[in-house]
C-alpha cells in the first residue's frame, strides 16, 4: 500500500490537463502502508459512499486456481479477516482446521515450539515438493534449478511467510536453518575458499543456487544484453543466485529472478548487504504483491506485527495450496478476525474528514476510524452498526461473534453475528449480504444448515442488506421487536 507523502508526490507528478479519469486498483484489506496515512482505503470509502457508480468492486478471484470447478476453501477462510461483507462459511472453516489434514486447497497444522515447527515443515517439503531431507538435489529441483534445463521462473512455486523477522521461528531463523541444511555442502565450501568458490557474500551468507529477494528498486544492466530487457529491477523481486564467481576485479554473483528468466543481473560483494536478501521464508509485509503456488502460512500465538491484515495478505498468497502452521492453537486466528485488530482502522487519519482524537483519550484510534456500536464494539460495517444500536436502544443485551457449539461437541463451533440476550431468551442474528453472489450463498445454505442439525434453529434471526447492499433500518427495528421482544 502506498503512504500518503509517496501518494502526494505521485499526484502531482501527473499531468493534469489531458488527464480524464484516473483509476486505483487494489486490495484494502490487505496490510496498510508501512509510511503514514492510509489514503487508498479512505479513497475507496469515499468513492463507494459519494461515488458509487465509480466503485467497483472484484467478486471473482484471479489469483488461486479454481480450474476444478471447487470454490477455494483458503479464500472463504480469508473471507473471515475483511473489512467487510464476510462469507457466511468462514466460521465452519475455522472449525474444521482443528482437525488434522487437508480439505480443497487448505490445510492445517500445529505445532509446540520452533524444533517442532522446522520438523513438520519438513515433512510438508518432502510431501508436497518432494524435497528429500538434506537433499540439494531434490531442493534445486523445487525451485527450477536443473543445469543447463533450469527454469528460474519457478523461483516462487513456494514460499514460506511470517509475520516476524526476529523470533526463532522468524524469518532470519528460518532462513539460516533452511540454507544450512539444503546449501550445507556449498557454504562449507565458500567459506573454505576450496577451489573456484568465492566465499559467501554478505551477512546472511549469499551463495550459489541461494534464492534471494530485491529489496529496493535497482537500475542496473541485464545480461544477456537485449534491445527489450527492463533494465530495472524492482524492490520485492524474487530470483535464484546462477553463478557465483572469482574476479579479477573482484568477487561477484549473478541472479536470474522469476520475473525475468532469461536474463540476470550482477552484484558485487559491497552490494549483497544492500541490495538482496534470503528468500526461502519471507515476512508477509515483503510478500505482499506476489503470489505464489504453495504457501506456507506460519502463525505465532502472539507478535507485535499480528493484525488482521497480516493474516488476509498471507491467507491470500497462494495458487493451488495453503498451509497453515499454527502454534498451539486456533487461538490467534479467532482474536484476529475482530474488527479491533485491524491495523487499518488503528490509523489516526483521514483524508475526507474531520476525525480529530480526544485530548482525554488513551488510545491514538480517533473516532470515525473504525464501525463502533454505540456501546463501543468494534465490528465489520454500518450495517452491522445499525442492527446492534437497534438491539441497544431497544434495550436488548448482545455479544458479537461469540463462539456457538452444541454441548455434544465443543469443536464443531460457529460464530453468529450477534448472540442476543432477553428475560433469559438467547437469540442468534444473522445479517447477511451478498446473497446474490453464488459462493456467498452457497456458504450461507451451509452455516444455515448447521443451524438445523445442531438444534439452534428455532433461535435464529437473520436479516439482509438490499441487492444494492442498503439497509433498512426500520426492518431491522421490526424483526427485533417481533422474534425477540415479541410485540
Amino acid at each position: 500500500m502506498i503512504p500518503t507523502d509517496l501518494f502526494g508526490t505521485l499526484l502531482r507528478a501527473l499531468d493534469t490537463g489531458p488527464l480524464k479519469r484516473l483509476v486505483l486498483v487494489g486490495d484494502p484489506n490487505q496490510l496498510p502502508p508501512i509510511g503514514p496515512g492510509r489514503p487508498f482505503v479512505d479513497i475507496v470509502d469515499w468513492v463507494a459512499e459519494k461515488q458509487p457508480s465509480a466503485h467497483a468492486k472484484l467478486l471473482t478471484c484471479m489469483r488461486v486456481d479454481e480450474s476444478g470447478g471447487q470454490d477455494s476453501i483458503g479464500l472463504s477462510l480469508a473471507d473471515g479477516y475483511r473489512s467487510d461483507v464476510v462469507h457466511p462459511g468462514d466460521d465452519e472453516i475455522l472449525t474444521r482446521l482443528g482437525t488434522p489434514g487437508a480439505f480443497g486447497d487448505l490445510e492445517c497444522m500445529f505445532w509446540r515450539d520452533p524444533s517442532d515447527l522446522m520438523g513438520k515443515l519438513r515433512d510438508r517439503l518432502g510431501s508436497l515438493l518432494g524435497i528429500a531431507p538434506k537433499d540439494y538435489k531434490s531442493f534445486n529441483l523445487s525451485l527450477g534449478i536443473d543445469g543447463d534445463k533450469s527454469d528460474y521462473g519457478k523461483s516462487e512455486a513456494w514460499q514460506i511467510l511470517c509475520p516476524t523477522r526476529i523470533e526463532l521461528h522468524g524469518t532470519e531463523e528460518l532462513n539460516r536453518v533452511i540454507q544450512g541444511e539444503y546449501r550445507g555442502g556449498i557454504l562449507s565450501n565458500c567459506r573454505a575458499r576450496r577451489g573456484n568458490n568465492p566465499k559467501p557474500f554478505g551477512d546472511r551468507e549469499i551463495v550459489w543456487c541461494d534464492k534471494v529477494i530485491q529489496v529496493r528498486n535497482r537500475r542496473g544492466n541485464a545480461w544477456p544484453n537485449k534491445p527489450e530487457n527492463l533494465n530495472y529491477i524492482a524492490n520485492g523481486e524474487i530470483g535464484v543466485v546462477k553463478s557465483a564467481t572469482k574476479g579479477a576485479k573482484g568477487d561477484y554473483f549473478d541472479v536470474a529472478f522469476s520475473t525475468q528468466p532469461d536474463v540476470s543481473y550482477r552484484y558485487w560483494r559491497n552490494q549483497a548487504n544492500e541490495d538482496v536478501e534470503l528468500a526461502y521464508a519471507l515476512t508477509v509485509h515483503k510478500a505482499q504483491g506476489s503470489d505464489f503456488d504453495v504457501v506456507f502460512l506460519i502463525v505465532p500465538q502472539s507478535a507485535t506485527t499480528l493484525s488482521r491484515e497480516m493474516i488476509y495478505t498471507g491467507l491470500t498468497r497462494f495458487r493451488t495450496r495453503l498451509v497453515l502452521m499454527v502454534e498451539k492453537d486456533l487461538a490467534p486466528l479467532l482474536a484476529l478476525r475482530n474488527p479491533a485488530a485491524s491495523d487499518t482502522n488503528r490509523r489516526n487519519t483521514q483524508m475526507f474528514k474531520l476525525a480529530l482524537r480526544p485530548d482525554a483519550a488513551g488510545t491514538w484510534r480517533a473516532e470515525g476510524l473504525i464501525h463502533r456500536t454505540r456501546k463501543g464494539v468494534a465490528v465489520r460495517s454500518k450495517s452491522e452498526v445499525i442492527v446492534a444500536d437497534t438491539l441497544e436502544s431497544l434495550g436488548i443485551s448482545y455479544d458479537y461473534e461469540k463462539v456457538l457449539a452444541p454441548p455434544d461437541d465443543p469443536k464443531d463451533f460457529r460464530l453468529p453475528d450477534f448472540t442476543v440476550g432477553y428475560q433469559g431468551d438467547i437469540y442468534y442474528w444473522e445479517h447477511l449480504g451478498m446473497l446474490t453472489v453464488p459462493a456467498y450463498r452457497e456458504g450461507w445454505e451451509k452455516k444455515l444448515a448447521w443451524y438445523k442439525s445442531t438444534g439452534y434453529f428455532d433461535r435464529l434471526i437473520t436479516s439482509e442488506d438490499s441487492p444494492e447492499g442498503g439497509i433498512d433500518a426500520g426492518a431491522i427495528e421490526r424483526i427485533a421487536r417481533e422474534r425477540v421482544l415479541r410485540y
